[in-house]
Formats: C-alpha cells, structure tokens, sequence
C-alpha cells in the first residue's frame, strides 16, 4: 500500500509519503518539506514513482538532507538525475557513499539505498525567500541536522521526525512550530 499527502502552510509544502507492503507491516510516514526551491530530504527508495509524479513539476534548485537514514535519502539518485545539488552534513557525506546492508524488513519496508556522493553543508543555505541555518543534533543519527529560519519569525526548528500532517501543530522533537501554523493564521 502506498499514499502520498500534501498540505501546505504559508510558504512551505509538506510532503507525507506512505508505503507499506501487502499492509502486512504498519504504515511508516515518511516527510519532505519544500520552501521556495529548498527540497528537505528525499523519502524512501520504494516510493520512488510517487517522489518522481511529486516533484518533477516542482522548482527544486537544492536538496537537504536531514541524515543519512534511508527513509529520509533513498531517491537522492533521481535529484541527482534531475541535475540538482544535495547538501548534508560532512558526517552524512561519507556515510552515504557507503550505506550499509539493511536488514530484509528495513529493505522491504525502506527500499535499498544507493551509495550516492553529496556536498558537504557549510554555513547557511539560502534561497530568494529564505535563509537556513544548520543545527548539527546527532543522537537519532551521528549526522543529524535540523534547520532554521530565524529571519521570518517562525518559533521552531526544522526537522524531520514526529510530524503529523492531520494536526494544526508539528511536534517537533520538544519544539513546535504552532504560532506560525496555528489553525488562525493557516492559508
């Protein structure tokens, strides 16, 4: 079984890919955030059709990568493909070159991952609208980084995990993002 949602709040799109197999396994959502040709993390390799339907349209002119994991790297190949540079941490830039073997239920769940080289993430990344700053947050994986955008006021930090995209707030690994996406200001 696989989905794909979309919502969107002010100037960012959110990207909820679903894939389960035979619905034998719990659906796992996985997220990508795009703002203003800034594409967050690339998903999982078994969603590859749905991430290609996505995005191909889309203005992507450079792709973050939160961390290295699979759900969150596995169609960097088809950026890449499309010509577009991807950015993680340095830490993240030599573990993509070799993903390890996955367990069968990770790869059959996940998808395998391509051993890809990256641009190591320097300083800030930026875009006509926006200036993102890094936050190296190793622990759920030594290269994790969130992101932040201190010049529009938003109170929250950028990541990658625990986002529901049926709620009015994002948790966010202890902080949230609810001023800036409260049901009273959403468009």
């Amino acid at each position: 079984m696989s989905q794909l949602r979309q919502k969107r709040h002010f100037e960012v799109e959110f990207f909820e890919f679903v894939y389960s197999p035979l619905n034998l396994i719990p659906k796992r959502p996985v997220y990508c955030f795009l703002l203003d040709g800034i594409l967050i993390d690339t998903a999982q390799s078994n969603m590859v059709r749905f991430f290609r339907k996505c995005f191909q349209e889309k203005q992507i002119d450079q792709v973050l990568i939160t961390h290295f994991h699979e759900d969150h790297s596995g169609n960097i190949p088809v950026v890449q493909e499309w010509g577009k540079p991807v950015y993680a941490h340095p830490i993240g830039v030599e573990l993509l070159k070799k993903p390890e073997k996955l367990p069968i239920v990770e790869r059959w769940v996940w998808g395998e991952s391509a051993a890809v080289s990256v641009n190591p993430i320097t300083g800030s990344v930026e875009s006509d609208k926006f200036k993102l700053e890094f936050i190296h947050t190793p622990g759920h994986s030594p290269d994790h980084l969130c992101f932040i955008e201190k010049n529009r006021g938003w109170p929250g930090v950028w990541i990658n995990s625990s986002l529901n995209l049926s709620d009015s707030t994002l948790p966010v690994i202890g902080l949230t993002l609810t001023a800036a996406l409260s049901p009273q200001t959403q468009r």
